[in-house]
């Protein structure tokens, strides 16, 4: 099964924008709603984010639709900091990015990713990620707290529905750890390796909630370093969240880097603005310092260690 997406990441806009800079976003993150039926530990924006809660707006997304192809721009991706298939409309959301002509992915927790939804989804869309914690039940429950067997059902149900029907979804099974070892990551992907296409694990971060509760305990395991360098999200895509408030950094839980507002502002108006540039030029320049958020960005900031 081939990633459809996996063009538009290999790029050499994507993996070199500052060699060869896109004059549009080579895709767009966009938020259907910031509710979550989860309440993850390690979960910055469930932990933290004082934001409203709300849905994203049927009319406001054809519109971006609409000025994201005219633009050039080649995605949509469903995710930021919500669980994605709570919106009602789901279904017609991404139906209507897949009329647009664009690629389609969503990032999901798969609770509510029963036969049914899996069978109305598949065919709209060309990449979904399956979001999991740990490498096995009692990790997951412990960061998640929720029904692994039913997790497990609803991705026997995907993988199901999705070759039985012979819709093209790429289907990625993707976890966090923290001081799990080479065995325990092993038997994961064993496990999984029959219900999807490929498998991604990366490491569990708080160095954003680093006082908080949740996390004072397992922090001590999250031993792993992660290294400074150059920012290309900034460089490659707008994040937009449920209020039509646009970002260029897609771990903006807060609207902390807030643009503007696509309500009140076009794509390419927010995309070539000077504080979209200003951004891009600091962050090319490492220096993160200027912004909080960055200072503490996994993508960017060596963890409880040296750079």
């Amino acid at each position: 099964m081939k990633n459809k997406w996996r063009d538009v990441y290999d790029s050499k806009q994507s993996k070199n924008p500052w060699k060869y800079p896109s004059n549009f976003p080579l895709y767009l993150d966009v938020e259907p709603t910031n509710w979550c039926n989860f309440n993850c530990s390690f979960c910055v924006g469930k932990q933290q984010m004082t934001r409203p809660k709300g849905y994203l707006d049927l009319n406001m997304f054809k519109d971006i639709c609409k000025q994201a192809k005219n633009m050039g721009v080649l995605g949509i991706r469903f995710l930021r900091w919500g669980e994605p298939l709570l919106h009602p409309n789901i279904l017609e959301i991404i139906k209507i990015a897949h009329e647009h002509g664009l690629l389609t992915h969503i990032t999901t927790n798969a609770s509510m990713l029963n036969s049914n939804m899996s069978s109305k989804l598949l065919p709209y869309l060309d990449s979904i990620i399956i979001s999991m914690q740990g490498t096995n039940e009692d990790e997951y429950k412990k960061f998640r707290g929720n029904n692994f067997d039913k997790l497990f059902k609803n991705i026997e149900w995907l993988k199901h529905d999705r070759d039985t029907s012979g819709d093209h979804t790429y289907i990625t099974i993707s976890t966090t750890i923290t001081d799990e070892t080479e065995e325990q990551v092993q038997s994961f992907k064993d496990t999984w390796k029959p219900y999807c296409d490929d498998i991604t694990v990366a490491y569990t971060w708080f160095k954003r909630l680093e006082n908080k509760n949740p996390v004072k305990d397992e922090i001590k395991r999250a031993t792993k370093l992660l290294h400074r360098f150059k920012c290309q999200e900034v460089m490659i895509k707008l994040s937009i969240d449920c209020d039509g408030s646009v970002s260029p950094c897609c771990l903006d839980y807060d609207q902390q880097l807030s643009i503007g507002n696509i309500k009140d502002n076009t794509l390419k108006e927010l995309w070539e603005s000077e504080q979209t540039k200003a951004i891009q030029t600091l962050l090319t320049n490492k220096r993160q310092d200027i912004f909080t958020l960055c200072n503490t960005c996994e993508l960017n900031t060596g963890f409880r260690g040296k750079e």
